[in-house]
């Protein structure tokens, strides 16, 4: 099965591919429209899936509503990340697009991103997802994701990753027990176990950032330190370690888990600040995991 596409392409677009974006939203700041602009120009429809954000930033979507044609829709408190994206997904499932883009509310894309993604799609047998290539909207680095030894791609990112539809109603829908963190992750394993191919496309560049990155020289190099709260290091471990225990057969993927977990360990201690309780809160993930204490456990700070 080839996953890994050729960064050039000259087939022509597929036809009857009508594609519908689901952005998540949380308190979006005004820099967000410009980067809704340009995926409106690029879809045949948007639906934002808000998750609780507060009345000033209602307001905001109030303005993106009357400037394109798109539903959005108003969760009054933050449900997670996997709930929104189901729901935006049931939409799009219930009105025939065959395919479904997922966002977050900081990813940029670049000119003719969907069009680049349908593209390489149309190569790959028994696709269930393709993802672009990320790069660090800070560092303008190629954001490295985990591949089997042969190079195929084992799991993305859910921000610009083009969905079949039916791989959604087959697959069924994101893991709402995770809240938020490894719900990509645990989809991706999902669909690789129904043989479905996870693929990378060598044409659409996706800018992204992962948490507040700041970066450190280290014997010359430097190393990327993601930063991210207290509380979402208890996600990201509990979920990671769940994951793994529901996808034993991936061990490409856990290796790949167990040094990342690792090193970010290592790079808590050595650059980030809240050092003593990012380290607890991972504690904490790992001990409710194993209790099967999954859901909304902390609040997201």
């Amino acid at each position: 099965m080839h996953c890994v596409l050729d960064r050039e392409t000259s087939k022509e677009m597929p036809k009857n591919c009508p594609v519908c974006a689901v952005v998540v939203t949380f308190n979006p700041v005004s820099d967000f429209v410009p980067n809704l602009s340009l995926i409106n120009s690029q879809v045949e429809h948007i639906v934002i899936v808000d998750n609780g954000s507060s009345a000033a930033t209602l307001s905001l979507l109030d303005s993106v509503q009357e400037q394109f044609c798109c539903t959005i829709i108003r969760n009054k408190m933050n449900l997670g990340i996997a709930a929104a994206l189901n729901q935006g997904c049931r939409f799009a499932v219930e009105h025939d697009f065959a395919w479904i883009v997922t966002f977050d509310q900081d990813s940029t894309v670049t000119e003719n991103f969907i069009q680049a993604l349908l593209l390489d799609a149309a190569q790959v047998k028994d696709l269930g997802m393709i993802s672009p290539r990320y790069v660090d909207r800070r560092s303008n680095n190629a954001i490295p994701l985990p591949k089997t030894s042969s190079g195929r791609l084992i799991t993305t990112l859910t921000s610009g990753s083009l969905l079949r539809t039916d791989s959604y109603i087959k697959a069924g829908p994101f893991n709402e027990s995770l809240f938020i963190d490894c719900v990509d992750i645990e989809y991706c394993l999902r669909l690789r176990s129904m043989e479905r191919c996870i693929a990378e496309s060598g044409n659409a560049v996706l800018l992204h950032s992962l948490g507040k990155t700041t970066f450190h020289k280290v014997l010359g190099r430097k190393l990327p330190v993601t930063n991210h709260s207290p509380t979402r290091r208890y996600y990201m471990t509990r979920n990671s370690l769940y994951v793994s225990f529901q996808y034993p057969r991936e061990r490409s993927w856990i290796r790949h888990n167990r040094l990342n977990t690792f090193i970010d360990a290592m790079k808590i201690l050595l650059f980030e600040k809240q050092k003593l309780a990012k380290l607890r809160f991972m504690i904490k993930g790992i001990v409710d995991c194993l209790r099967g204490r999954m859901g909304q456990q902390v609040l997201i700070s």
